[in-house]
């Protein structure tokens, strides 16, 4: 139905794109990540808006929180430095701007969540598939333009024929008249003076450049016209719907029951052992019990959490399976706790770093789509679907919104009792420059060389001021760097640091 409208009015929906090519091409080229690529977000939701109405379909309320949240990862990329955060955001664009297709095209509210999966899976291929579409198109609108004018072009076949054949002549009569008359030979030197070989190079670099935006503009008006039309025809198959198949609840009552009395079980083991630290069994000391099954605790949840998905979406409804599906949820809030105190327990002993702070970012995260997988259960016309979608954003952007680099570095430079140059080392290593305020608040005196194993950290040739020589040469390479910041490079963390590199 809606691929039929974009057929219908493959003129508009081809200017558009080419629109938004060329403000991608501005944005994106060599420059995925500066300021710019707010620009990008701002004009991405403009398009889609645009061919939103083009095609007849009313905004829903979920539409403009889409668009904000869009929006957002685009601020988001120009406040930070860190390079994980700003791939992140564009990987959260792009779900957000599926599921707004999804949502839009869905007359009916549907929060199947298996088939919603599938559509978000399908999009992306379908668009790749169509990829295309526009170059097809852009040549019916040339093809009929064509037909619309009337130019004799007959009259221009002899000049230019004569005008190769003069030039191909050319060639190879000009060297030789050249190196016959020496006034001549002067005269056709300084005439092609700047064909040296440092302007040749230049050239080069300029067809060069000419190309990538070429390639940048292609990329950007080819994805956006074959993303909407990808997700007009996945959204408008009919296939979908079919009604699913529910499953016999006895087999889900089984099944849960089962993995409820195991989670029980091992519920009651962290309540005793580990939250209210009662007497372990002999041989096994509180420190390695606590410090032990971070990893295998958070793949369990996930699990868990898919697990409860799946079994009140497949199986029929019945209030015992719904009992047994609350306990394993109620069970994996307490593997959540657990997983959340050993990683505390970890950071205390070993510090604070990115990976580590993502994890706890992320058990925070399910466990509130874990409350809203619960509501569900019992409350039938509750939007399960969108619920997670939005919780997912608001999280994400909350994590990203906070610079977690600058928030690490403050967490370590606060906690550990004595900072060496080997902590010194990661922050200014495996941290962005979002980290870069608090690294120049630290007094290199007050760091040590040892690393508190015996062993003295060297810097070059240099023991005692090893901390102050690292200092000076992690802001005079920010300073390097910084400087040669572009226009369209720029963005906040870097010039704040530039700053912060200029006054140290």
């Amino acid at each position: 139905m809606y691929e039929i409208c974009i057929k219908d009015n493959y003129r508009y929906f081809t200017v558009v794109s080419i629109f938004y090519g060329i403000v991608f091409a501005f944005c994106m080229y060599k420059n995925l990540f500066g300021w710019t690529f707010l620009l990008y977000a701002i004009t991405t939701v403009i398009v889609i808006n645009k061919f939103l109405k083009k095609a007849n379909l009313v905004h829903k309320k979920e539409t403009k929180f889409i668009y904000i949240g869009v929006i957002l990862c685009g601020v988001s990329t120009c406040l930070t430095a860190n390079m994980l955060i700003q791939f992140l955001n564009w990987c959260c664009m792009l779900v957000l701007l599926i599921s707004l297709m999804i949502n839009q095209m869905n007359e009916e509210r549907n929060d199947k969540i298996l088939e919603y999966i599938n559509k978000m899976i399908r999009i992306p291929f379908a668009t790749i598939g169509n990829i295309f579409l526009p170059l097809k198109n852009t040549k019916e609108i040339i093809n009929s333009s064509k037909k619309e004018r009337t130019v004799d072009k007959e009259k221009w076949k002899p000049i230019i024929l004569g005008g190769g054949m003069a030039i191909g002549v050319l060639f190879v009569v000009v060297p030789l008249l050249a190196g016959s008359d020496i006034v001549f030979n002067r005269i056709i030197k300084s005439a092609f003076s700047w064909m040296n070989f440092e302007g040749f190079n230049s050239l080069i670099e300029m067809f060069n450049t000419l190309f990538g935006v070429l390639i940048t503009f292609m990329a950007g008006f080819l994805l956006i016209y074959a993303f909407f039309y990808a997700s007009c025809r996945v959204n408008s198959n009919k296939e979908t719907e079919k009604k699913d198949k529910q499953y016999k609840s006895l087999t889900g009552i089984v099944f849960t029951s089962i993995i409820a009395s195991v989670y029980l079980l091992y519920s009651m083991i962290q309540i005793r052992y580990l939250f209210l630290k009662a007497g372990l069994p002999e041989g096994i000391t509180y420190s390695e019990y606590a410090h032990a099954g971070f990893w295998q605790l958070v793949l369990v949840v996930m699990i868990n959490v898919s697990m409860v998905i799946l079994c009140s979406e497949l199986y029929e409804k019945n209030k015992w399976l719904n009992y047994m599906i609350t306990i394993i949820s109620l069970c994996t809030y307490v593997m959540m706790l657990s997983a959340a105190y050993r990683m505390k327990l970890y950071i205390d002993v070993y510090h604070l770093t990115f990976l580590r702070l993502c994890v706890l970012w992320f058990i925070a995260a399910l466990a509130i789509v874990m409350a809203g997988v619960i509501i569900s259960i019992y409350k039938k016309d509750f939007q399960l679907v969108n619920y997670m979608i939005a919780v997912s954003a608001v999280s994400y952007l909350i994590f990203s919104f906070s610079q977690p680099d600058y928030w690490i570095a403050k967490y370590n430079v606060s906690h550990i009792e004595q900072l060496t140059c080997a902590d010194l080392e990661y922050m200014m290593c495996n941290l962005s420059l979002d980290a870069a305020p608090i690294i120049a608040e630290i007094d290199p005196k007050e760091v040590s060389s040892d690393d508190g194993d015996g062993c003295i950290y060297y810097y070059g040739n240099a023991q005692e001021n090893s901390a102050e020589i690292m200092m000076k040469n992690y802001f005079q390479e920010v300073s390097q760097r910084c400087g040669k910041i572009g226009f369209r490079q720029a963005n906040f963390s870097k010039i704040r640091a530039k700053q912060i590199a200029g006054s140290f």
